[in-house]
């Protein structure tokens, strides 16, 4: 505490603090996040509500999303909106959209977690399989972004479109052959870029979060999966929850307005290796 002497009562005068600023607060805001039950979408989703946002947990699983949804009710006391949908079919996408906008009036936050990795080989899978495999993980992505921001997400001070990619498609063959997963990640990611120049006017950004490995149960398995990646890392090491908070919440913030069309690799140095 800093004191002064007031020149008229002799008195000391109490000098007041710089009011501190939560930069990755993120209470009154509704988020979306899209693929809430698979991947590191539970852990997104937990991020999001910790951080004071309402949640949308977007999900085909109903065990996991029902029971996710009580979790984070209970623990954060925050809204929670379970959606049972598959959002990478038409009919499951447009009930998702309109089962949240019915609950929220807009959203300022979509987390687009869409997407999987089969382990196939081009040359050994029918051709019709692997141009499946290539449009859920390209074109029916990005229809799940395009779908929930047209009907929610425009005409606010800010908004904030975050896209989870893998950095193993970077990577082509370094953990298990997935062709179509490599290649429609990759494709991807200028695709969310391309958003990120034509919407910026309305105020919205648009970016990748780029994650290597995580480790986020506390068992660090040492299949040959995780140690080929382990390898390659130049950190040796694998994601831990604190590093995906970090960069998430650096992105939703309302305070990184300025910061739209980026790649942030969250990997260890595994994409410079």
């Amino acid at each position: 505490m800093i004191l002064k002497k007031d020149n008229i009562s002799n008195k000391p005068v109490q000098k007041e603090k710089p009011k501190k600023v939560d930069y990755f607060s993120l209470d009154g805001f509704n988020a979306v996040v899209a693929g809430a039950d698979i991947g590191v979408g539970p852990e997104i989703s937990r991020i999001l509500a910790e951080a004071g946002a309402s949640v949308a947990l977007v999900g085909e699983s109903k065990t996991r999303i029902n029971d996710l949804a009580e979790t984070l009710a209970q623990q954060y006391h925050v809204d929670v909106l379970p959606v049972v949908q598959n959002v990478l079919d038409d009919q499951g996408l447009k009930a998702a959209v309109d089962e949240v906008c019915r609950q929220f009036i807009g959203y300022e936050i979509l987390v687009n977690n869409m997407g999987f990795a089969v382990p196939n080989r081009i040359q050994e899978m029918p051709r019709s399989t692997f141009l499946y495999h290539y449009d859920q993980n390209m074109s029916r992505r990005l229809e799940v972004t395009l779908s929930f921001a047209e009907r929610g997400m425009f005409g606010y001070e800010m908004t904030r479109i975050i896209h989870v990619v893998s950095q193993l498609g970077a990577k082509e063959g370094t953990a298990f052959p997935a062709c179509a997963f490599y290649m429609a990640n990759d494709n991807f990611r200028p695709a969310a870029k391309a958003l990120a120049v034509e919407w910026a006017e309305e105020n919205v950004t648009v970016n990748n979060l780029c994650l290597g490995i995580f480790n986020l149960d506390g068992d660090d398995e040492d299949d040959l999966f995780r140690e080929t990646i382990r390898w390659k890392t130049p950190m040796f090491c694998h994601g831990n929850v604190e590093n995906l908070a970090t960069a998430l919440l650096f992105l939703a913030s309302p305070h990184s307005s300025f910061v739209t069309g980026i790649d942030l690799p969250i990997d260890g140095g595994f994409h410079i290796n």
